[in-house]
């Protein structure tokens, strides 16, 4: 039996990590920590019809909120580890103006917004988390955490016009961060059997997403969980992309139209 917490967890793919884990046996999924700033309606409504769903009170920029949140969850595993930890808390700022204008004459870099509260969020706040939540993550068995990240952290893809295209570079800039962040873990705690991924759960329909994009948040846990899951440490330090059924191929993808053909959900590890 896996225990998980999940940051970012009421809503988007956080929430659908939750209800994804929590229509899985007992014998496989004994605890699922759902950390948010606050417990919504979905997470209240979740969590009366299965009991393993326990919300936590986590704001992952504020160090204090994480320590307490690290300090409950310690408390409700009774001496036992934290097997799984899922970094999903992200926010992102478009430039809405060059993104409704692509043709608008405009500096997004010199009149770049969002920085520093993205790299707070993004990357300072999976810091704080996993430096509060790793010694209960040690005492696990299975030791994994899951910094979930986006091609768009990609620097060697940078200049590929699907991703060229959209105007958020702070949250290229972070997620790039993130990634720089979970290669160090990786392999300062490879040896005590620990494997940090940086993980892309694909385009998914969300409010970061939008409805343009090509898969369901519900599609895009699942198909996480089946890598986060991969026994042993095949993807420590790893880059990996989700791997879908009916996209795994150019002509698949194509078939679904719209954006859909320019991504590829084959289960890849993508280029640093």
């Amino acid at each position: 039996m896996a225990s998980f917490l999940i940051t970012g967890a009421s809503r988007g793919l956080g929430f659908a990590f939750v209800k994804e884990l929590a229509s899985r046996k007992s014998s496989e999924v004994s605890n699922i920590f759902a950390g948010a700033r606050s417990n919504v309606t979905a997470l209240q409504e979740l969590s009366k019809t299965d009991p393993r769903v326990q919300f936590v009170k986590l704001d992952v920029t504020n160090p204090e909120s994480v320590k307490e949140a690290a300090a409950q969850v310690e408390k409700k595993l009774e001496g036992r580890g934290l097997d799984v930890l899922i970094n999903n808390a992200a926010i992102c700022h478009y430039d809405m103006q060059k993104m409704t204008n692509p043709t608008l004459e405009k500096d997004i870099m010199r009149e770049m917004t969002g920085l520093e509260e993205e790299f707070q969020v993004n990357v300072l706040g999976v810091q704080y988390t996993t430096r509060e939540f790793l010694p209960l993550v040690e005492k696990s068995e299975l030791k994994k955490v899951v910094n979930i990240t986006s091609t768009f952290g990609s620097i060697s893809s940078a200049s590929d016009p699907a991703i060229a295209w959209s105007p958020c570079p702070a949250y290229k800039i972070t997620k790039a961060a993130l990634n720089a962040l979970t290669v160090q873990y990786a392999l300062e705690y490879q040896n005590k059997g620990f494997s940090f991924i940086a993980l892309c759960p694909g385009w998914l329909k969300t409010d970061l997403g939008s409805q343009m994009a090509d898969l369901t948040t519900e599609e895009g846990a699942k198909a996480s969980l089946d890598i986060i899951l991969t026994p042993g440490q095949v993807y420590n330090g790893k880059f990996p992309m989700i791997k879908v059924k009916g996209w795994e191929t150019q002509e698949e993808a194509a078939s679904h139209g719209g954006y859909a053909g320019k991504n590829v959900y084959d289960g890849r590890n993508i280029p640093w």
